[in-house]
Formats: structure tokens, sequence, C-alpha cells
């Protein structure tokens, strides 16, 4: 790992354990919060290790493995409710990924990369703009949190898939199959989403 890329991750890192904690605070103790949160980081760091070594291209699908597994098994330990961490790791996450793709097109001049930044600085505006209103939805009869988290995840992988299909040379992107991976995820946060609506508070 290069300089510029140690310091984004560092400076990503401390982002995502700030946000992480501040969606967190109110509902679990620190030991909980920062447990919860390393445990998705180891998740990270081995999956990376594992990329390097083994399968490069498959970073980012390596890398949501073991944020995921890193995710069920806090929830298993502590028994966090799954939407509202679920809620909490997407939008710590999205900084991070955002900052990755910009050391990857400032270093490289990757036009690419710099569609990456502005797609991720958009999901971010539209999490939090969701996150303000979805309660005002008549439709969203529950009402729950997960709300944003879900919906900003379901439109992050359509934009990745359909970007794909155009572009398989981006930085995250591992070739042929990554549309249908990206599709599926897209597919189940849209259904999950769409099962929750349903249910009354």
């Amino acid at each position: 790992m290069n300089i510029n890329l140690l310091i984004i991750n560092i400076a990503g890192l401390f982002i995502f354990l700030f946000i992480f904690w501040e969606k967190m605070k109110e509902d679990y103790i620190a030991n909980q919060i920062f447990s919860t949160a390393f445990s998705i980081i180891l998740g990270l760091i081995l999956a990376n290790i594992l990329a390097r070594l083994i399968l490069p291209n498959w970073w980012f699908w390596l890398s949501f493995v073991g944020i995921s597994v890193g995710f069920v098994t806090s929830i298993i330990r502590f028994k966090l409710r799954i939407l509202e961490t679920l809620d909490a790791i997407i939008i710590a996450v999205l900084p991070w990924l955002g900052l990755i793709f910009l050391e990857h097109a400032l270093v490289n001049s990757n036009l690419h990369s710099f569609v990456g930044v502005i797609v991720i600085a958009l999901l971010i505006g539209f999490y939090l703009f969701i996150e303000s209103h979805y309660r005002k939805f008549t439709w969203y009869k529950s009402g729950r949190l997960g709300f944003s988290g879900l919906a900003t995840v379901g439109l992050f992988f359509l934009i990745r898939g359909a970007i794909a299909v155009l572009f398989n040379d981006m930085l995250s992107f591992s070739g042929k199959r990554d549309p249908f991976l990206s599709a599926m995820v897209a597919f189940a946060s849209i259904f999950t989403l769409y099962n929750l609506a349903r249910r009354k508070q």
C-alpha cells in the first residue's frame, strides 16, 4: 500500500468510527459500538489481505463480505437491531469509499474514479435527505429506522450495476460478473425495503 492510500485509509477509518458512533450512541453503550466497529474493520482488513494475495480485482466484493461478516457477528454477539445498525454502517462507510476513489482519481488522473467520487457524494446527499423526510412518507407505514440505509444501498448498487455494464475498468469493478452481483444486492435491498414499508408500526 502506497503512502497516499495509507493516509486516505487512516482518515477514512476515523471518519467511519466517528459517524458510526454518532449514529449508534443513543441506543448502545460505547463498548458495544466500538466492538462492533472494530469487528467490521477487522473483517475489512482480512478481506483486503486476501484480495491482495489471491483476488486483487475482487477487493470491493471481498470487502463487502468482510464488512458483512463483522456486521452479522456483532448482531449475534450484542443482539443489536439489524436495520438500525445497517443504517449506521452504510452512512459511515460511504465517505471512506469516496476517499479511496478520490485518491485513485487524483493520483492516476482517472475520470472513472472521479465519477465514482461524484456518485458517492450524491448518495451521501440522498441519504441525508431521505433521513430527514422518510417519516413523512404516508406509504411507509412502519416508520422504522433503516429506510435511509436500505434505499441508499439499493440506489448505490443499481447505479453500480448500470455503470458496470458500460465501463468495466473502474477501480472497484471485477469483470463481467459485477453487474449481476450488483443487481442481486440492489434487488435484496429494495425487496427488504418494500416488505418493511408494508408493515405497520
